[in-house]
């Protein structure tokens, strides 16, 4: 038999306090729920200080590296803030501020009805893990089947260097949501390093070479 882990006090409380797993499990759910209903309000305000434009004048260069500084996130979740304060569903929003659903689900099913899905596709979305609501919106975009053609076959990505080498320019052609996918990442890696109360901080656009 393995080594028995010895419990902290508060997980002690816990065992005392209940007489089911599931009792537990039922806790874990509304303390979730409590969760929504807090970022719900978050999100709230954050609309409201985007409006007034704050983050612009505090200096910040997105709102969500705003977020991020303020209230000491890990990148993905200030994404997530940002992405419901701007959202356009009024049931998404009150999906939250219901505690009905998680603020995961309801970032995923927001980016979802951003790409302009049909009420079908959303509602589909209910019956999937909130890891797959991203794989379903790329299965949805509303591109014709020739539309995705002649994207994809105008696809490129030009680089000029000068003649010494010092610099170059360039631009890239590429289908949408691929696009927003490179973007993504690009914006994930620049946010891992670097510092967002560094006054010298460079730009997003910088970070995404960096």
């Amino acid at each position: 038999m393995g080594t028995m882990l010895t419990l902290s006090t508060d997980a002690q409380e816990v065992l005392d306090e209940y007489d089911s797993v599931d009792s537990m499990e039922q806790e874990l759910v509304r303390l979730e729920g409590l969760v929504s209903r807090v970022r719900s309000r978050q999100v709230a305000i954050i609309e409201a200080v985007d409006h007034l434009q704050v983050p612009h004048w505090d200096g910040t260069r997105s709102l969500k590296e705003w977020i991020a500084g303020r209230l000491d996130l890990q990148p993905r979740n200030a994404s997530d803030l940002a992405v419901l304060a701007k959202a356009e569903s009024g049931p998404i929003r009150d999906s939250i501020k219901a505690g009905v659903v998680s603020v995961d689900r309801a970032a995923a099913t927001t980016r979802l009805a951003n790409t302009g899905v049909d009420q079908e596709v959303l509602d589909r979305a209910d019956g999937v893990a909130v890891s797959q609501i991203g794989r379903l919106a790329a299965r949805h975009q509303q591109m014709t089947p020739a539309d995705e053609a002649a994207v994809f076959k105008m696809r490129r990505l030009w680089v000029q260097p000068n003649l010494g080498n010092t610099r170059a320019i360039g631009t890239f052609d590429m289908p949408g949501v691929d696009a927003e996918s490179l973007i993504a990442g690009l914006d994930r890696r620049a946010d891992e390093i670097i510092n967002p109360d560094d006054p010298n901080r460079p730009t997003l656009e910088q970070r995404r070479l960096d």
